[in-house]
């Protein structure tokens, strides 16, 4: 096996990783909690994440936005693997009454 062959593996594994460590963040319901393991998933602070959520908005829905942001900025590649992860918390998000004031703000945090 080559060097680069190998390095190629390990990287796969690590992104491989890193969704599971996200998908098992989630909650039976779809949505994900805002707190320090998904801040540093995003390779953010919670400070950082907390910074550009709306005052308004509900620290779940934001949360949940932010992971999906960081799924399709991301892992996009994998989306087979997430895909119906993210249907689960898109359909949660849309149950949700904060959505609109959440969804601008999103904007601003760079995934």
């Amino acid at each position: 096996m080559s060097i680069t062959t190998e390095g190629t593996q390990i990287l796969q594994m690590y992104v491989m990783m890193t969704c599971v460590m996200l998908i098992s963040l989630q909650k039976a319901s779809g949505s994900w909690d805002m707190g320090a393991e998904l801040a540093e998933l995003c390779g953010k602070t919670t400070e950082e994440t907390a910074k550009h959520m709306p005052a308004q908005a509900d620290r779940s829905v934001w949360a949940t936005v932010l992971a999906l942001l960081w799924l399709y900025g991301f892992k996009l590649d994998y989306k087979e693997e997430w895909q119906f992860v993210a249907m689960k918390a898109v359909s949660w998000i849309r149950a949700q009454t904060a959505v609109p004031s959440t969804l601008p703000a999103s904007k601003a945090v760079d995934p």
